[in-house]
């Protein structure tokens, strides 16, 4: 007995594809402006005959297909706000189907400031009982050993922002062992009471959940860690103090050292936060992410 490959079919008419292009998630407009609104859309077994476009439940405008599937309306923008829009595109047979949501802000501040750490440290699990405040904040993936960096920051600046829009650790790596590509990651961690002078293996924050990953391959430059959703949700929830954990993703023997904090050091770690000052609509849209199931609504 023998069973062939899978063959899909489809019955009856199939509905279109469509995507908006333009603007992209978290695009912010000026009030009082006319902007273009693109989306593509294809048909499986036919032709698009034509795609509407809205703003919340309000159509703004009908766009029959251009060059390559190209849709095209223009949207004059009047308040101040955050709103949704989405496509629905129709078929020659009368098939439809809606895009996904796109969530941008009209006329909202947008501003970007670095936060400079508080305390930074390593930690070593081969010696457990010792401080490792040097001028480097040292990680290194050995098994059984390994040596961990730590971060504090205060966000309390941002408690008053309607929105973080994107919050990421800058780290520059002064030193790597071997010179070889390999991934590190960044943690949150528990507990804030810790100091640079004083924080061991012992008495340590405790590691929360990753954050973000980003592969290292060379010295002398800073690298990007994505903290967006733990910094929103902790201004969110009124902290002050947030502590980042860094590690090596894997525990073979790589090795990597950054400027720490000190005076004399040039390329301080730092974070970068983005903030608005009128928050994205809909309850699923994550910070720096996309919002894939929102219903199409608009807020002034």
């Amino acid at each position: 007995m023998a069973t062939s490959a899978r063959v899909d079919i489809h019955v009856g008419n199939r509905p279109p594809d469509v995507a908006i292009t333009s603007p992209v998630m978290q695009a912010n407009f000026n009030a009082g402006e006319t902007y273009p609104i693109r989306a593509t859309a294809t048909d499986p077994d036919g032709q698009v005959s034509h795609v509407d476009f809205y703003v919340g439940d309000v159509k703004i405008g009908v766009a029959k297909p251009q060059r390559n599937g190209v849709f095209i309306v223009n949207w004059q923008t009047t308040a101040a706000g955050a709103y949704s829009l989405h496509a629905v595109a129709t078929d020659a047979a009368g098939k439809s189907s809606q895009s996904k949501p796109i969530h941008i802000t009209v006329g909202a501040k947008i501003e970007t400031s670095g936060v400079k750490p508080l305390d930074d440290a390593s930690v070593r699990e081969e010696r457990p009982s010792d401080p490792a405040n040097w001028g480097e904040v040292e990680v290194y993936g050995k098994p059984g050993g390994q040596i961990v960096g730590l971060f504090k920051f205060d966000i309390s600046a941002y408690r008053q922002a309607q929105e973080i829009r994107k919050a990421v650790l800058k780290l520059y790596i002064s030193k790597m062992k071997p010179q070889k590509a390999s991934q590190f990651s960044v943690f949150s961690a528990l507990g804030h009471d810790w100091s640079e002078d004083s924080v061991t293996w012992r008495n340590k924050p405790t590691k929360g959940d990753r954050l973000s990953s980003t592969m290292v391959s060379k010295s002398g430059q800073y690298y990007d860690f994505d903290v967006t959703s733990f910094v929103s949700d902790m201004v969110t929830a009124n902290k002050g103090l947030i502590t980042l954990w860094m590690e090596a993703s894997t525990l073979e023997y790589n090795n990597i050292q950054i400027d720490s904090n000190r005076e004399e050091k040039k390329n301080k770690p730092q974070l970068e936060i983005t903030t608005s000052s009128i928050a994205l609509v809909g309850d699923d849209v994550a910070p720096g992410g996309s919002a894939p199931n929102c219903q199409a609504i608009m807020r002034r």
